[in-house]
């Protein structure tokens, strides 16, 4: 069932874990426009097996952009390059730099910063993720007081940070050969709007562009309006092309 508006503002209050990034943004009457939480590798997308579907996707493709649009704090865009840069070596290069962009220039900061508190299962992850290679990838300092990471220049020169609206950039950037990372956030968009964007989506599609979407955007039934408009669903859970 598609039900997507409003948001259920129930669960709005957090209990929030060292490490893990919490930020909610509500209109006057308390009801959530969007949050921004998120964390290192975050457990409802395989990461692994995306980088080896584009890898063989794009194998014929000197040059190939992913946009990852709601971006956060930079967690996410941190978590993918270094699997990139792991799993294709050289091969890499040529899906950098991402362009990682939020409309809400408090998270573009605090990515450009890039401190982050990182939780023990986070740093887990991140040295699986690495092959046992997280110094490679971060720094541990100290930050007024505290143990903080903050991802070393063979990460930070893999990303652009930007501030951008994601139903205005979908209406002028061309999708040839383009990753979009668009997860966990249509929910928040709104039936008359998510409509809008999977529309402008659909007009822009072509065989070259790959969609990723959210284990959130799935709870809210985004999977069946893809479909309705064209969309099916990759050879990994979360990923979408068009017919």
């Amino acid at each position: 069932m598609f039900a997507i508006s409003p948001i259920n503002t129930t669960n709005k209050i957090y209990t929030p874990s060292f490490g893990v990034y919490y930020h909610t943004l509500e209109d006057k009457a308390g009801n959530i426009i969007y949050r921004g939480d998120t964390c290192f590798f975050r457990k409802d997308f395989n990461w692994p097996k995306f980088v080896d579907f584009i890898y063989e996707k794009y194998k014929d493709v000197n040059d190939v952009q992913i946009i990852l649009h709601a971006c956060s704090n930079g967690e996410e865009a941190y978590s993918l390059i270094p699997v990139l840069i792991e799993r294709l070596g050289r091969d890499a290069q040529k899906f950098f730099p991402i362009l990682a962009k939020d409309i809400d220039a408090t998270h573009i900061d605090l990515a450009k910063k890039g401190k982050y508190c990182m939780t023990f299962i986070e740093k887990q992850k991140a040295c699986i993720y690495t092959n046992n290679k997280f110094d490679k990838y971060f720094n541990e300092i100290k930050l007024n007081s505290k143990e903080v990471v903050e991802p070393k220049e063979i990460l930070k020169s893999a990303v652009k940070f930007e501030v951008g609206d994601i139903l205005k950039d979908i209406q002028t950037i061309p999708l040839k050969n383009k990753i979009l990372l668009a997860r966990n956030f249509m929910p928040y968009l709104g039936r008359e709007k998510v409509y809008e964007y999977i529309q402008s989506l659909a007009k822009n599609f072509d065989k070259t562009t790959t969609l990723v979407i959210g284990g959130f955007d799935s709870e809210y039934g985004m999977d069946y309006v893809l479909e309705k408009y064209g969309f099916k669903r990759g050879q990994v859970n979360g990923i979408f092309e068009l017919k």
